[in-house]
This record gives structure tokens, sequence and C-alpha cells, in this order.
């Protein structure tokens, strides 16, 4: 029959034998720390553990003696390295190598990355391109403004259009004279003199 104090020997017997898995995210501005997920992958069970990051922006895990796990570091504003971690916990000593995925685990051909873990920021994550501004630089009017040939084309049908009403306001007295032989042209077939 189990008694108290057995739980309560087993429980500080668990805590002996735990080790701690911690690391620190550097050049991290003032995103939310909820945006950041830091998950602990065992691989003789695959249970997965996953904390939150403290305020400092650091984290802790505790693992047993004798086991093998999988640390991710995973964000989505930020894309962290090294972003993946293999730890192994062998006879006291707690040892991390980098991974990177497709590889197998052997720590002998990973580099080891020393622990408590630093990681650095790599670069920040963009998911929406910038808009651009005005009307010349996206839209029906840039395909318009931007291609040479439509541009030519409906600057000379402008002219042709327009043109005539703009140059009877400028001289009254030439469109008077172009009228005047506009309409002896009518009068007279081409390629007959008249004397």
């Amino acid at each position: 029959m189990l008694r108290p104090y057995h739980l309560l020997l087993a429980v500080f017997c668990h805590v002996c034998i735990a080790y701690t898995i911690s690391g620190q995210l550097s050049n991290v501005t003032t995103y939310d720390p909820a945006r950041i997920f830091i998950r602990l992958v065992s691989l003789e069970d695959f249970s997965v553990q996953q904390t939150t990051l403290h305020t400092d922006y650091s984290f802790l895990f505790e693992v047993a003696e004798n086991s093998e796990h999988e640390l991710f570091v995973e964000s989505l504003d930020y894309q962290f390295v090294p972003n993946r971690v293999f730890v192994e916990v062998v006879e006291d000593e707690v040892r991390g190598y980098r991974h990177s995925p497709g590889t197998p685990y052997v720590a002998n051909n990973n580099t080891e990355v020393a622990l408590p873990l630093a990681v650095e920021v790599e670069r920040p994550r963009q998911y929406l391109e910038v808009r651009n501004d005005g009307l010349f630089q996206s839209g029906p009017l840039a395909a318009i403004w931007n291609n040479k040939l439509m541009l030519f084309g409906i600057l000379v049908t402008g002219a042709i259009l327009f043109g005539p009403s703009v140059l009877e306001m400028v001289n009254p007295e030439y469109i008077e004279t172009f009228k005047d032989a506009q309409r002896q042209g009518m009068q007279t077939p081409q390629g007959i003199k008249l004397d």
C-alpha cells in the first residue's frame, strides 16, 4: 500500500534527477512574446513540451536523464538561428547540437551548441509587400504610363481629336482658311483641274 510519504519521496526524487535546458533569445524587439513558440520534442516517445517566454525572453525545460530531445524555436515575426537543436542528456551532462532538417540524428556530424542556448534573430519576417502609392505606380493608369507604345497611341489620338478645337481657339483665321480649302477640295473631283 502506498503511503503519502512515498508519493512525496517519488516527487522529490524526480525533481532531483531532472536536468534543465534553458536559453535566451536576443535581438528581439517589442513584438508579442506569445507569437514565439518553443517546443521540446522527446525522441523516445515523441511527447511534446511547450513553454512560454519569460519577460526577459528566456525559457526553461526540465528533462530526465539519458534522454534525447529536439528543441524547436519558431516565431511568426522572426527567423531564428539556430531554430532546431538536438539535445542529449547523458550521464549528468547536457549537450546540444545544431540540427538541420533532413539530416540524421548523429551528434558527431553536427556542430555543438553551447548551453544555455543563445538564440539570435537572423531576420524579421515580412508577410505583406508595401503597396505602391499613387495612380502612376499601380492600377490601370500605371499600365498606360509604363507602356511607351500605349502612351504614344493615346497622345496621338488626343492630338487628332482635340487639335482642331485647340487651334480654333488659338488662331481663328487659320481655321477659316483651312475650312475654305476643305470646302473647295470637296467641290472639285480629285485629279481634275478647273480652268
